[in-house]
C-alpha cells in the first residue's frame, strides 16, 4: 500500500511504540512516519535503528509541542495520498485496506475509522455533534443509516475515532489547532468541519484497531492539561459548556433498539407503549404487576 503513510505522535510511550511498530509489520504497509516531541532516550534509539519491512521516518518535533502540532507535521512530511493516524498505544490489524477501498469509491469522504477494540469490548469512538443553548453537545439522536461501499458497511457521524485513514488533502485543508496540546483537539477540529467544510467522516465496522490504554504523565498532570484545553476549546468557540449528553451512545455503534426507538437505558413509559401495542393491554397490565 505505497499511497498510504501511517503516523503517530509519541512522548514518552515507547513500549507501547514497540508493539505499534511490530503490528504494522504483519500488514503490507510500507512507510510509518514517528512526530517524536519528546526527549530521546536509549529506547528510543533501539527502536528508531532497528530495521524493519517498512520505512521508518523519525520527524524530530520541538519538545511537548503538543499533539496537534505533531500531527500537523506528520501531514506537512508525507508525501502519500492517505494518513492512517493511530495513538503510538494502538495495534493495526491487515485488513486496512478496506478503508482505503472505500475512500476511493467515495471522493465526499475525508476520513475513515475503525472499530476499537478496548478492555475487550468493541467500542466506535463515534458521535454527532450539537450546538444548543451555548452548549456543545456531543450525541447520538436517531438511528444511523447504514451505507454499503464496496460491500462493506460505513456508518457517518460528525466526530469518528483518532484511530483511521484520512485524505491527505483534508487533513492539509483543515489543520488541527496547536493551541490544543492535549485533549480536545479532535473534537476542535470535527466541529469546524462541521460548520465550514463539506467533508464527510464516518466508522467501517468491518476494520478494527487494538487501543491499550495508557497516559503519558501521571494522571493528575494529564488530568489537569486536558481540563486546560477543556477551557481553551469552550473560549474558543464562546460555549457555556460542553456535554457528552448519551455516553454509552458515543462510546458504542448501533446500541439504538428498533422496538423501544431509543438509546438505552429505556424509560419505563417506552417499554410500556411497545407492549401496549405489540401484546395489548392485558399483557401490559400482567407485566406491571409482575414488577409490583
Amino acid at each position: 500500500m505505497a499511497d498510504i503513510a501511517v503516523g503517530t505522535v509519541i512522548f514518552s510511550r515507547t513500549s507501547k511504540l514497540k508493539n505499534l511498530l511490530q503490528s504494522i509489520e504483519n500488514t503490507s504497509l510500507e512507510e510509518v512516519y514517528v512526530a517524536d516531541n519528546g526527549h530521546m532516550t536509549s529506547e528510543k534509539e533501539k527502536i528508531y535503528e532497528k530495521s524493519y519491512k517498512f520505512n521508518l521516518h523519525i520527524i524530530d518535533v520541538e519538545y511537548d509541542s503538543g499533539l496537534a502540532y505533531s500531527r500537523n507535521r506528520l501531514v506537512e512530511e508525507i508525501n502519500q495520498d492517505f494518513l492512517f493516524l493511530v495513538d503510538n498505544d494502538m495495534q493495526i490489524f491487515p485488513n486496512i485496506d478496506i478503508l482505503r477501498q472505500q475512500l476511493e469509491a467515495d471522493e465526499s469522504i475525508g476520513g475513515i475509522c475503525g472499530m476499537l477494540i478496548e478492555n475487550d469490548q468493541i467500542k466506535a469512538n463515534c458521535n454527532d455533534i450539537f450546538v444548543e443553548n451555548n452548549t456543545c453537545k456531543k450525541d447520538i439522536r436517531s438511528q444511523k443509516p447504514v451505507e454499503i461501499i464496496t460491500g462493506h458497511p460505513f456508518i457517518e457521524f460528525d466526530q469518528i475515532a483518532n484511530a483511521g485513514l484520512f485524505r491527505t488533502e483534508c487533513l492539509s485543508e483543515y489543520p488541527w489547532d496547536p493551541r490544543f496540546k492535549i485533549g480536545y483537539e479532535h473534537l476542535d477540529l470535527s466541529l469546524r468541519h462541521k460548520q465550514e467544510s463539506d467533508w464527510r467522516f464516518g466508522v467501517c465496522p468491518s476494520v478494527s484497531i487494538r487501543h491499550d490504554i495508557s497516559i503519558d504523565d501521571d494522571y493528575s498532570q494529564f488530568r489537569d492539561r486536558t481540563q486546560k484545553s477543556r477551557k481553551k476549546f469552550i473560549d474558543k468557540w464562546g460555549f457555556d459548556n460542553i456535554e457528552v449528553v448519551h455516553a454509552s451512545g458515543v462510546g458504542y455503534i448501533n446500541t439504538y433498539n428498533t422496538f423501544f426507538k431509543s438509546y438505552p437505558p429505556h424509560s419505563n413509559i417506552r417499554k410500556a407503549w411497545y407492549y401496549f401495542q405489540r401484546e395489548g393491554i392485558r399483557s401490559l397490565i400482567q407485566r406491571t404487576l409482575r414488577h409490583i
